[in-house]
């Protein structure tokens, strides 16, 4: 199976139900006002070398979970090749995901989630660079714009 076009990504995007763009919206507002950390690294070796080494794996509240499922409820999601994708490095470069095309910041979810489940630590590069609010903006933004896609 080919991978999707931009034409095809998008009109996923624009077709998200009002339901799913209001649950964004919400999630962005709730991700970027509350307080308190949205990666908690646990594990890893003891400061004071006593305890074995562990492997450190991040923690991530609810808020970060929130998002990515309502970036998924508005088909920021693609199935596509992502492993071989050469656009990946947006994951922690805020100014790409600042000017990326909207097609590849929906696919750029699909490498967050699986990256996650092959590597500890993918999402949290992208919370803490400050490119997953900087992307959920940015596909909030066309679907504001998108015919079909109103809240």
């Amino acid at each position: 199976m080919p991978d999707p076009s931009d034409e095809e990504v998008l009109a996923a995007l624009a077709s998200a139900s009002p339901d799913a763009v209001a649950r964004l919206r919400a999630a962005v507002d709730d991700y970027r006002s509350a307080p308190g950390r949205l990666v908690e690294w646990r594990g890893g070796r003891d400061p004071a070398g006593s305890a074995p080494a562990d492997s450190a794996y991040p923690v991530y509240d609810d808020r970060v979970w929130e998002l990515l499922g309502a970036l998924q409820a508005v088909g920021a999601f693609v199935v596509f090749d992502w492993m071989h994708w050469k656009r990946a490095a947006v994951v922690r470069d805020l100014d790409l995901a600042a000017s990326a095309p909207i097609a590849d910041l929906a696919r750029l979810v699909t490498v967050l989630l699986r990256g996650e489940r092959f590597g500890d630590g993918v999402i949290a590069g992208a919370v803490e660079a400050g490119v997953l609010p900087v992307l959920a903006e940015r596909v909030l933004g066309y679907l504001d714009g998108a015919p079909g896609a109103r809240s």
